[in-house]
């Protein structure tokens, strides 16, 4: 038995039992080598350029979706991840915010989906999404939603945020529990989708307390299930091979047939998509991705964990009575566009809200206390301009897709350098400048520190997602705090910090 890593006889393995063949994507559930992934761009796919979506082979039907939804040409992560997603290999797909990962995942799945409709008159195949939070996951169903409008062959979508979804849906969109609540079961579902990986596997990293997570539950019942279908397809194949009655070798054909379509449905592909994937320290997201899926395909854009060339930030460095003075200087003397004001907790969010003038200065809240119908509208809202400055929790830091956000500023420093690049990842989008200020006290000094080291350096970030890291002896010291003057903030930002 052979198993490979990277390019080589990827398309197929092969296991060699009384003639029995499967898929790359149902062989790697089953054997688990300790090895450690590549977190580099696989060779079969990461010279993949394309034009546009045509090059690709994107069928027509989805290429008129893609010019009504205004994409012309793909990113460069969903031109990766097209070719692999449709090989049926799992797939890791790690790329820079606001590159369009969504599209990335959902185009080839709903290809193969019309395939399977135009060949067998029914998709009968299910693709579930999993999110960290009801509020992405509208946003995501909202996507796969524009890009089904209109197909010559309907596809449907739910989110799972009420009683009222629809769980026979081709496409489901859920945060774990809820799809663990709703959900008809692992046979019918042929791909599953982990949308913001590291947050979704959070909790994993403890394997006493591994089974307990929902996520992890729906993991292991969907390779049981793919284990299940594969171990009846050899149990036929032997039974065919050494039959002997030609009655019974007819009628075993027959369930053989049936038993091969209901297999290849309940064979199972993951994709694992996210923009920070931390390797360090004890809660090492890419090691336990590479356990559960140890045969996929890496992908990873050439700025993750890294800057990004349109961001401009700017440090600010303060005493905690200054805060709000500063915040007031970066909001007025800032660029025009949607602001969003980040804070660690609820009841900081709402004070700040209040400070600002609150809603009749067009400033609004969204944190995790508010309701569901509430934080829709709130960014419905924020989208359409009716609310320019948007006063945020951690909880809009992940997945939200606010393209007019021009400038993040951190009330509140984040409190470790993966939420900060969530964070200073909702501006500088699909190739737009951007501002990122950062508010900070002694406190997160020598978090931020050693952040701007490796921006000035040009480094990437892999080294800070430790929790537990100690960066004092691994920065330099840029002076105490000093009365904030914006005059002084605005000119050290004019040396970009790459």
């Amino acid at each position: 038995m052979a198993l490979c890593w990277g390019g080589a006889r990827r398309s197929r393995a092969r296991l060699l039992l009384v003639g029995l063949t499967m898929p790359r994507s149902l062989l790697a559930h089953q054997l688990v080598p300790r090895l450690r992934p590549p977190l580099s761009p696989s060779p079969r796919h990461a010279s993949v350029r394309a034009a546009d979506f045509a090059s690709l082979g994107v069928s027509p039907p989805l290429l008129s979706q893609l010019r009504a939804m205004g994409f012309d040409a793909p990113t460069d992560p969903q031109a990766q991840a097209f070719p692999a997603i449709l090989s049926g290999d799992d797939v890791v797909l790690l790329a820079e915010t606001g590159t369009g990962k969504t599209l990335a995942y959902a185009l080839p799945i709903a290809q193969r989906m019309l395939e399977r409709i135009e060949a067998e008159g029914a998709a009968a195949q299910q693709a579930v999404v999993l999110v960290p939070n009801r509020d992405l996951c509208e946003q995501v169903a909202g996507v796969i939603g524009r890009l089904f409008a209109g197909l010559p062959h309907p596809l449907s979508v739910s989110a799972l945020t009420d009683d009222a979804a629809d769980i026979e849906a081709d496409v489901l969109v859920g945060t774990a529990a809820t799809v663990l609540r709703y959900w008809c079961g692992p046979e019918r579902v042929r791909w599953l989708v982990l949308d913001e990986a590291d947050q979704l596997l959070a909790g994993s990293f403890k394997p006493a307390a591994r089974s307990s997570y929902p996520v992890e539950q729906i993991i292991a019942q969907l390779k049981r299930d793919a284990k299940q279908a594969a171990e009846r397809e050899g149990a036929l194949r032997k039974a065919a091979a050494y039959g002997y009655d030609e009655a019974a070798r007819a009628e075993r054909a027959r369930a053989r047939a049936a038993s091969w379509k209901a297999s290849a449905s309940s064979a199972k592909q993951f994709v694992v998509v996210g923009a920070t994937m931390p390797n360090a320290g004890t809660r090492n997201a890419e090691v336990h991705v590479g356990r559960l899926f140890p045969l996929a395909v890496w992908l990873r854009g050439e700025r993750v964990h890294r800057e990004k060339a349109e961001l401009r930030q700017v440090f600010v460095k303060v005493e905690p009575s200054q805060r709000l003075q500063a915040l007031r200087l970066a909001i007025k003397q800032g660029p025009p566009g949607g602001k969003l004001v980040f804070t660690n907790s609820p009841d900081t969010a709402e004070e700040v809200h209040e400070e600002l003038g609150g809603d009749a200065k067009g400033c609004a809240l969204f944190h995790k206390l508010l309701p569901l119908a509430e934080r829709r509208a709130t960014l419905e809202a924020f989208r359409e301009g009716r609310v320019h400055t948007l006063v945020c929790t951690g909880l809009a830091s992940r997945g939200l897709d606010l393209s007019h956000v021009t400038h993040v500023v951190q009330y509140e420093c984040a409190e470790n350098a993966v939420e900060y690049m969530h964070r200073i990842g909702r501006t500088a989008r699909a190739g737009s400048q951007g501002t990122a200020t950062t508010i900070y006290t002694d406190e997160r000094a020598e978090l931020v520190e050693a952040l701007r080291e490796a921006l000035e350096g040009g480094h990437s970030m892999d080294h800070l997602f430790s929790r537990k890291r100690s960066f004092r002896k691994h920065i330099k010291r840029y002076g105490s705090a000093a009365p904030v003057d914006w005059k002084e903030i605005t000119a050290s930002a004019d040396k970009p910090l790459r």
